[in-house]
């Protein structure tokens, strides 16, 4: 038999990392769904966040830097993309031990639909919560996380 929940200071911290915890794999969900349904199974959140660095091109060490994820993450993410055909490398202009990652067709395809994709998650939040509480979930959340950045 389970011993009864006894409510305590560290029930609130739980509730709030299981919160967290279950939005992030909704939108995961929501996200890999989508992406696989229009024919980019393989671009999942973090391989969509390297993606949306790439405007004018970027090197791997710069990736490291702002995406925050170890060397060893980059490479792993950049190999995937390019053997998935989501990211080309050319070399830098300016230092010819450097190549700058760049993105394909297919790779401006698959970022069209997850920003597709993420506007109507938005709006079914917007819909749930009211204009005015999605307004102030999404200015909370991003004091937050400007909070954790510096």
């Amino acid at each position: 038999m389970k011993p009864p929940h006894t409510p305590s200071a560290d029930s609130d911290a739980t509730d709030w990392m299981g919160h967290l915890h279950q939005l992030e794999r909704y939108v995961d969900r929501y996200l890999a769904t989508g992406m696989a349904q229009q024919d980019h199974a393989l671009l999942k959140s973090a391989h969509l966040l390297l993606l949306r660095q790439l405007g004018g091109g970027i090197t791997s060490a710069e990736l490291v830097h702002t995406l925050g994820i170890t060397k060893q993450g980059v490479s792993q993410l950049v190999h995937q993309l390019m053997q998935g055909g989501y990211i080309v490398s050319k070399p830098a202009p300016n230092d010819s031990r450097a190549n700058r990652l760049y993105l394909s067709e297919r790779g401006e395809a698959g970022l069209a639909i997850a920003t597709t994709l993420l506007d109507q998650l938005r709006q079914r939040f917007r819909t749930q919560l009211g204009q005015a509480d999605y307004e102030s979930f999404a200015e909370q959340l991003a004091q937050v996380v400007a909070f954790i950045k510096k």
